[in-house]
């Protein structure tokens, strides 16, 4: 700052006359070691504006030019909100200046703030350096849903290879998923990509009307779910019976243990053979879920 001597003459002697009456005028010319009255005031005021319920204004003091109100704000938006008091203000502070920055009476966020809400004081003085406050929350919010591809059901033979499920999931926030298959949760995970596929191997799916959901949610609690049915078709030819005589007197063919698992979370064992009693064959199958069924929670 420029100053110059003729400024100083004048202001040089008001000031040692009236004191630190002038405020931040008489801090702006001697610093504040030497107006050091100023210092406690503003520290007096920023110790009372801590708490959003101990501060009354003076009737005499400047006001808002508007009050300031609570402000929303989508995930990855950038916040930029302008406040305004009825005099000059002559310094501005926030007291969250971890999340927020304040400049001329606009504030600001200094990154993309987290899904919450975040209690925000405002302070400003005047010339006189007289405290003004407002507190406000500032609301960020995850409202858009999840987009998920929603594949077709399939309809295929007993033995038939290389068929799948697959779907394609986006969102800017992700953090779940679960797939259930037959009412039983075959797999369930964190979700960290903004775009994922989920692929289900239909190999060795028994025989039978089968129905896989797959359900995405992200960190601001919207999901969606999308399922889809497989129509398996039993194949005569693709059953072996080498038959085995029980002491029971059943005759039991090969049985086959076929595991179906997804990204080593749950493991389902499929279990399929051919019993003949009586000269009558019957396909039996059976499905085991391993492993402890595990609760899925959407976050709140």
């Amino acid at each position: 700052m420029i100053r110059s001597s003729r400024t100083l003459a004048y202001v040089i002697p008001i000031a040692i006359l009236f004191g630190c009456t002038l405020g931040p005028l008489n801090c702006l010319f001697f610093e504040d070691e030497i107006c050091s009255s100023c210092v406690e005031k503003r520290t007096d005021d920023l110790n009372l504006a801590s708490s959003p319920s101990e501060f009354q204004p003076a009737p005499d003091m400047h006001r808002w030019i508007e009050q300031p109100t609570n402000q929303t704000l989508e995930y990855g938006e950038r916040l930029h909100y302008k406040v305004n008091i009825s005099e000059f203000a002559f310094e501005w502070r926030v007291s969250d200046e971890i999340h927020f920055s304040i400049g001329d009476g606009l504030i600001v966020d200094n990154f993309v703030l987290p899904i919450g809400e975040y209690l925000l004081g405002i302070m400003v003085w005047d010339i006189s350096y007289d405290l003004l406050q407002a507190w406000i929350y500032i609301i960020v919010r995850d409202s858009v849903i999840p987009v998920l591809s929603s594949p077709s059901d399939v309809e295929m033979t007993q033995g038939e290879q290389g068929k799948a499920l697959l779907w394609t999931a986006s969102d800017s926030n992700p953090s779940n998923y679960r797939i259930v298959k037959n009412g039983f949760i075959i797999e369930q995970g964190d979700w960290t990509e903004p775009f994922r596929e989920f692929e289900i191997s239909l190999n060795y799916i028994s025989v039978g009307t089968h129905t896989y959901t797959l359900t995405v949610v992200d960190f601001g609690g919207n999901s969606v779910s999308d399922t889809a049915r497989v129509y398996v078709n039993a194949n005569a030819s693709y059953v072996e019976n080498t038959s085995t005589t029980a002491s029971s007197g059943e005759n039991i063919g090969d049985s086959k243990d076929v595991i179906f698992m997804r990204g080593g979370a749950r493991m389902v064992m499929e279990l399929y053979a051919v019993i003949s009693i009586s000269g009558l064959i019957v396909l039996v199958s059976i499905s085991i879920l391993l492993g402890t069924p595990q609760e899925f929670t959407e976050p709140g």
